[in-house]
């Protein structure tokens, strides 16, 4: 792992805010090492500039606290939120070139350029299925 860890993907704001341990289990710790290994690492590379995370692993408590979904990947580790400091679409353009498995792509969008976009796994079958969220509530196939 050269760019990403799984540290790196478990630190929370809100958690920090709210004193709460943001702790994977080993089931959680071993998603986040393959989503790092098989998905952002390999994402990195196609793109050839830094990728922030601006979220990642999230517990129970955590995801509640944010507003996340009950169902949501970042809960068992295998999904990210994720920034470039130029076009963020270039992340979504740039994983759907790559061939890379994934579950979904979900582009949140602010007013003149997408904010963040999340991109996970599933433990089942990846659908690869690619959203967009002009609000954070609805979402729309590309």
């Amino acid at each position: 792992m050269e760019h990403f860890t799984v540290e790196e993907l478990c630190k929370s704001t809100t958690a920090k805010k709210y004193g709460i341990k943001n702790v994977p289990n080993k089931y959680e710790r071993k998603n986040l090492e393959f989503l790092i290994e098989n998905l952002l690492e390999p994402l990195r590379e196609r793109l050839g500039q830094p990728i922030i995370v601006n979220c990642g692993f999230r517990n129970d408590v955590v995801n509640k606290l944010v507003g996340g979904s009950v169902t949501s990947a970042h809960r068992k580790g295998l999904a990210a939120d994720l920034r470039i400091n130029d076009n963020n679409i270039r992340l979504k353009e740039e994983l759907l070139k790559s061939g890379l498995d994934f579950d979904q792509c979900i582009v949140y969008h602010s007013k003149t350029n997408p904010s963040f976009v999340h991109i996970g796994l599933s433990d089942k079958k990846n659908r690869r299925q690619v959203l967009f969220s002009p609000d954070g509530k609805h979402y729309f196939s590309f």
